[in-house]
């Protein structure tokens, strides 16, 4: 079956599901990333990708920290060209 969008019976585009094995590899990039890029300012985190969406969860350990832990995040060079979404918490 071919990889491209097809058309329900009711006219909707369904597009098919991205590779499970891609968004896991991109997740653990770009937890590396993160941990490199941040290292011990965030107590915790957690990545989710589907699709073409990523969304970032971060625990900082001071609550002065979440600006520019946020900015480092927005700045990574793996999100280009996905669906971003960024929270962080104290």
């Amino acid at each position: 079956r071919s990889r491209s969008a097809s058309t329900s019976p009711d006219g909707l585009a369904v597009e098919p599901r991205s590779d499970p094995a891609a968004d896991a590899a991109l997740k653990r990039r770009l937890e590396g990333q993160i941990r490199t890029a941040v290292g011990e300012r965030v107590r915790s985190l957690d990545v989710r990708v589907v699709d073409r969406s990523v969304t970032i969860r971060a625990r900082v350990d001071r609550f002065w920290q979440r600006r520019s832990v946020r900015r480092t995040l927005e700045s990574l060079p793996g999100l280009a060209g996905y669906k971003t979404t960024i929270e962080v918490t104290d």
